[in-house]
């Protein structure tokens, strides 16, 4: 499968999932944080 021929059948981007994590020093010191993620779907076929 070369990559001069494929084509974008269908593409999806939603919300994933928060991990937690704890700021331990600065202004707002001992804060739990929240990092963001996402998930991508990309699905391709090849042209003829």
């Amino acid at each position: 499968m070369g990559t001069d021929n494929l084509l974008i059948a269908h593409c999806f981007a939603s919300q994933g999932f928060r991990r937690i994590g704890f700021q331990p020093k600065g202004k707002i010191a001992g804060k739990r944080r929240k990092r963001k993620s996402a998930h991508i779907e990309i699905v391709v076929t090849e042209a003829k």
